[in-house]
C-alpha cells in the first residue's frame, strides 16, 4: 500500500506540472495574440497617417500650382 501512494503522489505531481506547463502555454498563446493585435493596430494607424500625409502633400501641390498660376499671370 506504501508504493501505491508513492506512486500516487508521483502522479500527482505530473499531473500537476502538466496544468502549470498548460497554463504557461495557455499565457504564452494569449501574449502572443496580444502583440498580434498590437501590431495590427500599429499597421492601421500607420497607413492612416500615410493617408493622411498623402492628403496633406496633395494639398501642398494644389496650392503651390495655383500660385505657379497667379504668378504666372502676372508676369
Amino acid at each position: 500500500m506504501e508504493k501505491r501512494n508513492v506512486v500516487s503522489l508521483h502522479e500527482v505531481r505530473q499531473e500537476k506540472q502538466r496544468a502549470r506547463d498548460a497554463e504557461a502555454k495557455a499565457e504564452q498563446e494569449r501574449l502572443r495574440a496580444e502583440q498580434e493585435k498590437q501590431r495590427a493596430h500599429d499597421a492601421e494607424v500607420k497607413a492612416e497617417q500615410e493617408r493622411l500625409r498623402a492628403e496633406m502633400l496633395e494639398e501642398k501641390l494644389k496650392a503651390l500650382e495655383k500660385l505657379m498660376q497667379v504668378q504666372s499671370g502676372y508676369c
